[in-house]
């Protein structure tokens, strides 16, 4: 039975597919016990299949700019006219991930040998999106080839968490990796790369990725390329601005181009289409959210409070300390607001508890000017104090920090942390310190400190700029925020509708808003001016408050050359 429940399927293969056996009737033997036979199926590598031998993607159906554009002159064979970096944008529902999984099974039948990687920030996340996509809505439950994929002929399927990549017949393979794993992704060479969620990730990682779309001897693909799939967000994020500038290939998809949701022949949505869209509309009420989630468009959250330019908040470039010489963030490349090099006057930190929301304790170097760079944070959940007080230290150590700002009402926090640094890090003094012991309006106060460290100050420049990767560890998978610079845009105005509230609408945040690191920023800002009271009259504009005074009088100062 076995034996001849294995020739059947091999006559299938060979039917479907035009591949020829090799040394068939010597490997049946392993058919008898279930296991698949050494050599079900050979073909010489480097040799592309003619298009009148490919396996076509019959089971589905496309249409719109990403078909017409990307997947049908990969089907005619026209790669002189493919892009080497493209990324579908446009929100949920318009079968962005659909036409690259045919794209994916197209490319990987099409070319023997190929090597495909399917990208995540975190490889967990494959498992409910591309792996439950690809088996229940990309592969052909009447497809011997497909089928094949799934067990590789011995009849088990692995699990969606421990499997690490889809096998084909023909020798080609489709990776499923995420950047937690990045030892194993730069480990090998690839001809076709998907980043899922291309917000997820940072431009340094596609500038990474890259250099891993090498041709290997023995594999002949006509056309390499990298692709990503997005939902807009804000329009300064660097993946916008990186189809603005012309290094990505921008294909906008809309819900038409969904054959699901809308027939071409009638020109109209149809039912399930219909009542998506209504749900859309009814959920999302017209603004920014219906502007990004309906059609697609890169636009800035409502009512947002605080003035954000990714390209002149945010900077590349690394931290150089040589003894006898003063501390200074060598830029990468040229910032249109920092030049080429920032002069350090010291290092401090800020901490904010959380457990279900994220902990956040960040570094931060400080200029002559006061303003504040991150340079480093951690930005966690579910943690305890020892495993935040172990990154103190180890963050003390590394940049002499000479003080960790924490939140007033964190007392057992601040009398840990103490402890350990002077334990484990040889801190002499009392590092960790109060924010404020100032009772008052904190919500409101925050919001006026927070505007005014991200608006331009007298000299045009900006008060506070972040560190592009500044992240000291792998994201927190447990949270959908997972960075400081990652709450700016989102951090708004509570809603006013003059139908349910009375009055003029009020000056605080939403309290949906995540707001972690911006209250760890916070607790910097308000201790380099010496308290909460010192930061509201500045911000008030009373004249007899100067800035730099405010500064050479605050803690900061009093300790520099103690701790130094």
């Amino acid at each position: 039975m076995e034996q001849a429940r294995w020739l059947q399927r091999l006559a299938r293969v060979d039917a479907a597919c035009g591949l020829r056996r090799a040394h068939l009737p010597a490997d049946l033997h392993h058919a008898a016990d279930g296991r698949r036979p050494a050599a079900v199926h050979q073909r010489g590598r480097g040799q592309v299949v003619p298009a009148a031998e490919r396996i076509r993607v019959q089971s589905l159906r496309f249409q719109g700019p990403l078909y017409q554009q990307i997947l049908l002159p990969l089907q005619q064979g026209k790669y002189d006219e493919l892009p080497s970096e493209f990324c579908a944008e446009g929100p949920t529902g318009t079968g962005k991930s659909v036409v690259f999984g045919g794209l994916t099974k197209f490319f990987a039948r099409s070319f023997p040998g190929a090597n495909i990687l399917v990208l995540r920030r975190i490889k967990a996340d494959l498992a409910g999106s591309f792996m439950q996509m690809w088996e229940e809505e990309i592969l052909d439950p009447t497809d011997p080839w497909d089928m094949w994929m799934l067990d590789q002929g011995t009849g088990r399927i692995p699990s969606h968490r421990s499997r690490d990549v889809y096998k084909y017949p023909n020798g080609s393979k489709i990776w499923c990796r995420g950047m937690d794993q990045w030892a194993r992704v730069k480990s090998m060479a690839y001809d076709l790369i998907w980043c899922m969620e291309g917000t997820e990730f940072e431009e340094e990682h596609i500038e990474g990725l890259h250099t891993r779309k090498r041709k290997r001897r023995g594999v002949e693909v006509p056309w390499r390329a990298l692709m990503l799939d997005v939902n807009p967000e804000y329009p300064g994020h660097w993946l916008n601005q990186r189809m603005i500038r012309g290094d990505c290939v921008r294909i906008k998809t809309t819900l038409k181009d969904n054959p699901g949701y809308f027939d071409l022949q009638k020109n109209d949505f149809t039912n399930a289409g219909a009542e998506y869209r209504a749900e859309l509309f009814k959920r999302l009420k017209g603004g920014p959210r219906a502007a990004r989630y309906i059609a697609g468009e890169w636009v800035a959250a409502e009512g947002q409070i605080l003035d954000w330019d990714e390209s002149r908040h945010i900077f590349d470039g690394e931290n150089v300390r040589d003894p006898g010489k003063r501390d200074r963030i060598k830029l990468h490349r040229t910032h249109p607001v920092l030049g080429d090099y920032v002069d350090v006057k010291g290092y401090a930190a800020s901490y904010d508890w959380g457990i279900r929301h994220a902990g956040v304790l960040a570094v931060w170097a400080i200029d002559d000017d006061g303003r504040m760079y991150l340079v480093e944070e951690v930005y966690r959940s579910g943690q305890t104090l020892t495993w935040w007080a172990n990154w103190a230290v180890q963050l003390t150590k590394k940049y002499e920090l000479r003080t960790i700002v924490c939140d007033n009402a964190a007392i057992d926090t601040i009398h840990h942390f103490n402890t350990e640094l002077q334990q484990k890090a040889g801190a002499k003094n009392r590092i960790a310190v109060p924010c404020d012991k100032r009772s008052g309006n904190r919500e409101q106060s925050n919001l006026e400190i927070l505007r005014e460290l991200f608006a331009d100050a007298d000299d045009g420049k900006p008060q506070v700029f972040f560190k592009r990767n500044a992240l000291a560890h792998a994201p927190d998978p447990d949270l959908n925020i997972k960075r400081t610079v990652e709450e700016v845009p989102g951090y708004v105005y509570a809603p006013y509708e003059a139908s349910r509230h009375t009055g003029r609408p009020e000056d605080k945040p939403d309290k949906a808003c995540v707001d972690d690191g911006l209250d760890a920023t916070c607790y910097m800002r308000v201790h380099l001016l010496g308290g909460r009271s010192v930061a509201e009259k500045i911000n008030k504009g009373n004249p007899q408050v100067n800035l730099r005074r405010a500064l050479y009088d605050s803690y900061w100062n009093k300790r520099a050359k103690t701790n130094a």
